[in-house]
Formats: C-alpha cells, structure tokens, sequence
C-alpha cells in the first residue's frame, strides 16, 4: 500500500514543518540574538542530505529540511553583508541510527527505517562539533551524502524532458564517474568540504 501526500493530513503537514522548519528558525533567531550581544559565535545548523534530493513517502521531512537549507543559506548573506562575526554552518547528515522511527507516526503497514547505509549517532555529534568549533560552511558526512550531492548538482544540468538520447547518456556517465570519484576518495572533512565549495561555486 502506497503512502504518499493524499494519505497526510493537513496537520499532521503542519506539525513536521513546524517541528522541523520553524524550530530551526526560532531557534537560530534565539541563538542569534545572544551571539549579536557578546559578539560572535558559531550556529551550527543540523541538515540532512534530503535537502538536496527528496525521496518519496517523505514529502513533509524533505520539504522541511529543504526549507531550512534556503533560510540558512539567506540568513548566511545576511551576516556577510552587515560584516558580522557570527558564522552560519551546515552539517549535511546521512541516515542515522536513531529512535525517530519508534515514536514517529506511521500510516505504512511495515515499520519504517533510513535507506542505508546508516551511521551511529557518535558520527554526527563529531561532525557538530567540528563544524561549532571551525565555522566551516557546511560539513557532509558519509560518502551516501556526498554522493547524492555530486549526483543532484550534476543531473540539474540534464533536464530530461527534450533532451537528445546521446546528451542524456553523457549526463548519466558523468553521474556515475562522480558517484565512484566519492566512493573512492578517503572518507575526510577536508576533502568533501572542497568537493562541495566547488560545487557551489559552479
């Protein structure tokens, strides 16, 4: 039985975007105001790579972590213009092994849990910390992010509607060399924030 958006009622829509969403902004504004009075500090926004390419039967989640995406990204260029102290950073995270599909509500006759690979909680409070105490502008932990990453800024510039069979076969090896080049390449901060500021850039 398939659960998609007509099986989600409207407030159960609320609920996630407001949990998810507009907790993050009144949040970061309550973190803001503080760092504003002593003059500087670190918001380290928790992300997730859906952000970046949703998946089905999580339409509320996807578009909520997308929504915080933008809003971060908006309130980064803010901060840059008025020359602020106050750094913005973005940890992108993978599934994690976590109780949310415990207690969350489900309306699929199966019990539910992240696409693998899954990583253990202790990965994400590392890459948190890391990223409070570097002000690093985003942080993609798991080789699955950053491939899904390279994957979404490659195929943006491969529309399929009206696209010539031999255009649509380069886009797809190119998606596949750049999914291998990130399984392939040591698994470091360092090394995926470059991959990921290029991408920005292009």
């Amino acid at each position: 039985h398939r659960v998609g958006l007509d099986d989600i009622d409207p407030d159960e829509f609320r609920r996630a975007t407001d949990v998810t969403y507009h907790g993050t902004v009144w949040g970061t504004k309550a973190a803001l105001s503080r760092m504003t009075e002593r003059g500087g500090g670190t918001i380290v926004q928790v992300g997730s790579a859906l952000a970046y390419r949703g998946i089905p039967l999580q339409t509320a989640y996807c578009g909520a972590k997308h929504a915080i995406q933008g809003f971060t990204e908006a309130l980064r260029c803010e901060l840059l213009h008025e020359n602020s102290p106050i750094r913005v950073s973005m940890v992108v995270l993978p599934a994690m092994n976590t109780p949310q599909s415990d207690w969350a509500r489900n309306k699929m006759p199966m019990a539910p849990q992240p696409a693998p690979p899954i990583f253990q909680p202790e990965t994400a409070a590392r890459a948190i910390i890391r990223a409070a105490s570097t002000g690093a502008r985003e942080i993609c932990v798991g080789r699955s992010s950053l491939q899904l990453l390279l994957g979404s800024a490659v195929a943006q510039f491969f529309p399929v509607l009206g696209m010539p069979p031999s255009t649509f076969a380069i886009g797809a090896v190119l998606i596949v060399v750049l999914g291998v080049a990130a399984a392939a390449l040591p698994c470091t901060q360092a090394a995926q924030l470059k991959i990921v500021d290029a991408l920005r850039k292009v």
